[in-house]
């Protein structure tokens, strides 16, 4: 849909701006499907790839010119991933965490393959806005969990993660856009 192709594009805007990304870094997008929201950041100049497990969607990012990793992510594939194409400088997890049966260990994928100055950057639908706008059309089969602030401050300490920025973002009902930090960075200023 127009409406988020164009969030899509704010969306890498703004982390290409946030995290001063250059041409040498790497932007993972976990999750990836066609490679519509990945797919935004080439014109930044930074380099990208997929992570997507679905072997015929993978395929259509591919023929896109998206090159994409075939795995279903978890905490070992963060590591073993890093190893091959290098730290990320942002690995980005876009309305999939709900659908993840462990968050922790897809956070912890996404902490193993960080830079140490780099951004795990999840964006999740919004429980707060689910019941104070009684949306109940966003429970869904495919969603083993729904979020809010707090519970994703708890996953993320468990996942060697703190969380530093929480945007909220209006697609999907409202959302919330979590950027995470490393814990074993060292915190230069105060939460973005």
């Amino acid at each position: 849909s127009e409406t988020i192709a164009a969030h899509n594009q704010r969306y890498a805007a703004t982390v290409t701006e946030v995290l001063a990304l250059r041409a040498e870094d790497l932007v993972v997008e976990v999750a990836s499907n066609d490679g519509s929201l990945i797919s935004c950041f080439v014109p930044h100049g930074v380099r990208v790839l997929g992570v997507e497990p679905a072997r015929n969607i993978a395929k259509i990012a591919e023929a896109r010119g998206i090159p994409t990793e075939v795995v279903f992510f978890s905490g070992a594939e963060g590591a073993r991933l890093k190893a091959v194409h290098g730290p990320a400088a942002a690995v980005i997890g876009n309305n999939v965490l709900a659908h993840v049966g462990d968050p922790v260990d897809f956070l912890t994928g996404a902490a193993a393959w960080l830079a140490d100055d780099g951004r795990a950057i999840v964006e999740v639908p919004y429980l707060e806005e689910m019941l104070t706008r009684l949306e109940y059309d966003t429970i869904y089969h495919e969603h083993f969990s729904y979020f809010s602030v707090t519970a994703l401050l708890t996953i993320a300490e468990r996942a060697g993660l703190r969380v530093v920025r929480v945007d909220r973002v209006p697609v999907h009902g409202g959302s919330i856009r979590t950027w995470f930090a490393p814990a074993r960075s060292v915190p230069d200023h105060a939460p973005e």
